[in-house]
């Protein structure tokens, strides 16, 4: 998704880092051993997501990507999210 949104493609951006939330998400239920990778996976996924999102002014998508990141566990705030997201 990432060469997809330098290249400038933001919106096949979006479709591929949904697509990755998916299969994490799979492997999140399936593989008990690696929870936790997957857990940072879907976190940084949806941290890309609201990223791409707010860079296409969809700024209602992108609180709902960041909500979903802070649920699964992440705290960071390097883009200013929580500010824009209240």
């Amino acid at each position: 998704s990432l060469c997809y949104y330098i290249l400038g493609a933001k919106d096949v951006a979006i479709d591929v880092i949904a697509k990755a939330a998916d299969v994490c998400k799979d492997g999140l239920a399936m593989d008990t051993v690696r929870k936790q990778i997957y857990t940072l996976l879907i976190q940084q996924i949806y941290v890309s997501d609201a990223t791409y999102k707010y860079s296409i002014n969809k700024i209602f998508e992108a609180c709902l990507s960041w909500k979903i990141a802070k649920q699964y566990g992440y705290k960071k705030d390097e883009f200013g999210f929580n500010k824009i997201c209240e």
